[in-house]
Parts: structure tokens; sequence; C-alpha cells
């Protein structure tokens, strides 16, 4: 009996020799495990979930060098938002984002969002990318900042850029499409079906007591819906400045609308110092439009590539 008391008292003490004096830091030491390990994974790891932390890491890239000659690196993490920091700077990219919409891996499919960004040295451009992957492929918003001084300064979205029908000139074979607020007028050469169909709709239209006048067409400009699946930043004329380059998917809608095109185009915009602009827009029917297409073919490749395999 003696001996039984003897083994449960050591078996007592043992017990609490082992456990931790204050409860707190076990809890304490996790943390600062699961904070190292952050803090040591962050430059090489892309979609990375840290564990302790609502902060998810996209991507980082060392741009430069600070005053004391110390690695200068942006970095694109997810908290209550999008977000983009640098040198101790931190800007919203897209703050109107679930966590829950979010991949941190390119491969998972349909109809997620992941982000991803490049750096152009020469020029100290950053361009973020915001892919969803959907039925159709991939459809890219672009954000572009300008990095110089450490600060960065958000120049260009692609939010911004949009097209309205101007004009339908069914006997000239020819519709005109006005790029954003610019004010910036397109031309496109409409195939002969797309003539006819054009006047079926109109003769419809005029069946039914609608005319197209002014204001029909004030009413149907909006019916156009563009789609970017793709950017790139290059000196696409060879002048020593960057312009930037956009796939789009041109699409009109409406019934009423008596302009059926669907197709392909390259938005050219010029990169100024002050603003962004758009230069020209090359449909893919358009003579020499397959200069401009082959840019992103490599690039769409590897990203079909990678999402499928």
């Amino acid at each position: 009996m003696k001996k039984l008391s003897l083994l449960m008292l050591l078996t007592v003490v043992l017990a609490v020799g082992c456990a931790p004096a204050h409860p707190d830091i076990a809890t304490d030491l996790g943390e600062n495990q699961v904070q190292m390990t952050v803090e040591s994974t962050t430059q090489e790891t892309v979609a990375h979930r840290y564990k302790g932390t609502k902060e998810r890491v996209f991507t980082s890239l060392e741009i430069g060098l600070t005053q004391d000659e110390l690695p200068s690196v942006a970095t694109l993490f997810y908290n209550e938002g999008v977000k983009l920091s640098h040198m101790g700077y931190e800007v919203v990219i897209d703050d109107n984002v679930l966590e829950s919409d979010i991949s941190y891996d390119e491969k998972t499919f349909p109809y997620i969002k992941s982000y991803d960004m490049e750096y152009e040295p020469n020029h100290q451009l950053l361009m973020v990318h915001n892919k969803t992957m959907g039925m159709n492929g991939t459809l890219t918003r672009t954000f572009l900042f300008r990095m110089d001084g450490g600060e960065p300064k958000e120049i260009w979205r692609s939010d911004a850029l949009g097209l309205r029908i101007a004009d339908i000139q069914l006997e000239d074979k020819k519709a005109i499409f006005e790029v954003g607020e610019t004010g910036h007028k397109i031309g496109l050469r409409m195939t002969g079906e797309e003539v006819e169909e054009g006047k079926a709709i109109v003769k419809d239209l005029n069946l039914n007591q609608i005319r197209v006048d002014e204001a029909f067409m004030d009413s149907i400009a909006n019916n156009v819906a563009i789609s970017y699946k793709e950017s790139v930043l290059l000196d696409h004329d060879s002048d020593g400045a960057l312009e930037l380059l956009l796939l789009a998917d041109i699409e009109t809608v409406g019934a009423k609308t008596p302009l059926v095109v669907s197709e392909s185009a390259v938005i050219i915009l010029d990169i100024d110092p002050q603003m962004v602009q758009v230069k020209e827009v090359v449909f893919e029917r358009q003579t020499g439009s397959g200069i401009l297409f082959a840019y992103f073919e490599n690039k769409v490749s590897m990203i079909m590539s990678q999402t499928y395999n």
C-alpha cells in the first residue's frame, strides 16, 4: 500500500514538473514560431497561407536597393483587402473582395481570383494583375504603379477603360467606337455578314415604329462589352518609351443593337509621365494585326498550361 502511494505521489510530481510555469508561454512560442516562419519565407513563398495571422502573401519582388543598400521589396498580400506594400508605404489594390473568393493556387478552377505582379526596372513601373479563371479562360484586371521615390503611385487601372458605340454606318460598312472618357474614336470595317445582320435588325426596329436616330444611338451606346484577357509592357514602336498592350475580347450586346460584332483586339496605350492614354485599337481582322497578337501567344499559352497541368 505504501509502495502504491509513493508511486502515485511520484507521478503527480512529474506531471506538475512537466507543465509550464506560465500557461501563456506555450501559446506565445507557437505564435512566435509562426511569425518567424512567415518572415523567413515571405521572399520565396507564393500562394501560401500562414496560420495565426490574417495576412496571406501572394508574391514579393525585389525591385532595387534602399538608401542603406538593402534590398527594396514590394509585397502583394491580402489583409481585409488586397494591398501592396513597399518601403513602409501601403496602398489598397482592391477592397471589394472576400477572402473566400481568392485562390493562391492558379491551378484551381473555376471562378477564382488570384493576384500577381511584374516589375519593369528601367522605367520603374510595377504592374499588378488580378486574374479570374472562368469557363471562357482568363479575365485580367490591370493596375499600373510608378515606383520612383519608394511610394507606389497608381497611374492607371483597366477598370477606367471602356468602349461605347459612337456610330453605325451600314451603307459604308463602318462602325465607330469611342474609347472611355478620352473621346478617342476608332473605326471598324464591317464584314458583309455583319452589315446584313445590322440591316435586318434595323428593318425589325422600323416595323415596330422605332426610329434609328440620335436618341436611339444614345440609348444603345453602352451596348458593348469588353473583357481583358492579358496585358504586357513593352516598347512596341521602338521609340524608347514603354507602351501598355491589352489583349481584349470585344462584343456588342442587346437585341436592338444593329451591330453584331464579336472579336479580339489589342489596345495600345501610351504611358506618359502624367497620364496613360489610348493610342490605337487594332482588331484581329485588320491587316498586320498578327504581330501584335503574337506578343500574347506565349504568355497566354504558359498561363493555360500552368492552369490545367
